[in-house]
């Protein structure tokens, strides 16, 4: 996952979708056990465990 998948999925929460969230699981395991972290993306932040980031693959 890159942060540009991100930006696009945070610009899907506009006008009456302003006050949802997306909620993106994300893992090295294909079965998701037993270590997945959750991705929260809102209007106006996205929230990432750190334990996540080694995964990401960020443009600086």
């Amino acid at each position: 996952m890159s942060s540009q998948t991100l930006v696009e999925l945070q610009a899907l929460l506009t006008g009456e979708h302003k006050d949802w969230s997306i909620v993106v699981c994300t893992t090295q395991d294909p079965h998701f056990d037993p270590d997945y972290y959750d991705i929260a993306i809102f209007s106006d932040e996205v929230l990432i465990p750190e334990e996540a980031l080694k995964g990401l693959q960020f443009e600086r």
